[in-house]
């Protein structure tokens, strides 16, 4: 079962950002940052 992660690196990369996005829900902190909004923003 844990094959996949070899095999599909961008599953897991997208998987990390979701668990952190609900990571982010369950803590009450913003779904990005500011300082991460004015990087994607640049």
């Amino acid at each position: 079962m844990e094959c996949w992660r070899a095999n599909f690196p961008e599953v897991r990369a997208a998987y990390a950002w979701l668990e952190e996005m609900y990571w982010r829900l369950q803590h009450c902190i913003p779904p990005v940052s500011e300082a991460e909004f004015n990087e994607l923003a640049a």
